[in-house]
């Protein structure tokens, strides 16, 4: 049997600091018990007080509706970089298989520039992005989550 009343405030296990938490209310910010994390999250917003939860809600939201929007830009860019690269590879392809042989310049041109033009345009559409989102005053962290660039690639833009 535990007996809740004679709970001595130091929490050593995770038994423990589930029982703090519902004698006190309590949970310590450096817990690492499963659960406890979601629970502290949960208590905070109910906490709240109404307009404070509904401005918190529409925050929420709002946010999720940005990394929706910058994720739809980010795959726009992608795919227009991906047909720029196409038709840059293919130019760069035709060039060089007319003065190494028609039927094998080919071959290794359009192989050749299609990489190269894909990975070209990709870059450009990932940096073209994270430009508008700087722009509109997206923070680093922000921008670096969504296009995958560094943060010291960010600041140079």
């Amino acid at each position: 049997m535990i007996r809740v009343n004679e709970f001595d405030k130091l929490a050593v296990s995770p038994l423990d600091e589930w029982l703090q938490y519902l004698k006190d209310e309590y949970i310590r910010p450096d817990t690492t018990v499963p659960g406890l994390r979601e629970a502290r999250e949960r208590l905070e917003y109910l906490r709240m007080s109404p307009d404070e939860r509904r401005v918190y809600d529409h925050y929420l939201v709002t946010l999720v509706r940005d990394t929706d929007v910058m994720k739809t830009k980010l795959l726009e860019a992608r795919i227009e970089g991906e047909k720029q690269g196409r038709e840059a590879g293919l130019a760069k392809g035709l060039e060089q298989g007319r003065a190494e042989g028609i039927e094998q310049g080919l071959a290794e041109g359009i192989e050749q520039g299609l990489a190269e033009g894909i990975e070209q345009g990709r870059a450009e559409g990932i940096i073209a992005t994270a430009r508008k989102m700087k722009a509109k005053g997206y923070g680093v962290a922000a921008i670096a989550d969504i296009t995958g660039l560094s943060a010291g690639e960010i600041e140079k833009l």
